[in-house]
């Protein structure tokens, strides 16, 4: 059995009932899809989010169900590892970011003024532990969280 992940419906539209209504009936032919294919979906773990700049609509959840259940409302929706805001800013996701970054870079500077496994005057030593600390802690998470954006 294979249960699909990461998939993403959008409509665009100036009529949020239309794109309700557009979205439900999707979700239904894509109900059918996983049914033919024998695929199990979760609707307990769908989320619906809505991306615009009107502050009129700012609170507004979206009505739309998957399956005969409710999806979920998410104001700050995870996608493929960045997490998008109503406007596109992606603040939630540069405050997230950064705060890991922070918590690994002050591991780093703990560590860079320690003096076990060596002399505390070598400065090789320390260019080695932040080095080798930094490809592990530091790099792939940046690496990883800032590649969506190059394309």
């Amino acid at each position: 059995m294979y249960i699909p992940d990461d998939i993403a419906l959008a409509y665009q539209d100036e009529d949020i009932e239309e794109t309700e209504h557009v979205l439900t009936s999707d979700l239904e032919i894509l109900a059918e899809y996983f049914k033919t294919w024998k695929l199990q979906p979760n609707p307990a773990k769908t989320e619906v989010s809505v991306f615009h700049l009107n502050n009129r609509h700012a609170n507004y959840k979206l009505n739309i169900s998957f399956d005969g259940t409710p999806l979920t409302h998410n104001e700050f929706p995870k996608y493929l590892g960045v997490t998008l805001d109503r406007s596109l800013s992606y603040r939630a996701h540069i405050k997230k970011t950064a705060a890991k970054v922070s918590a690994r870079a002050n591991i780093v500077q703990k560590l860079a003024g320690t003096s076990w496994g060596g002399q505390r005057k070598s400065s090789a030593y320390v260019i080695v532990v932040l080095g080798l600390l930094g490809s592990r802690i530091l790099r792939p998470r940046v690496v990883k969280q800032c590649s969506c954006k190059g394309d």
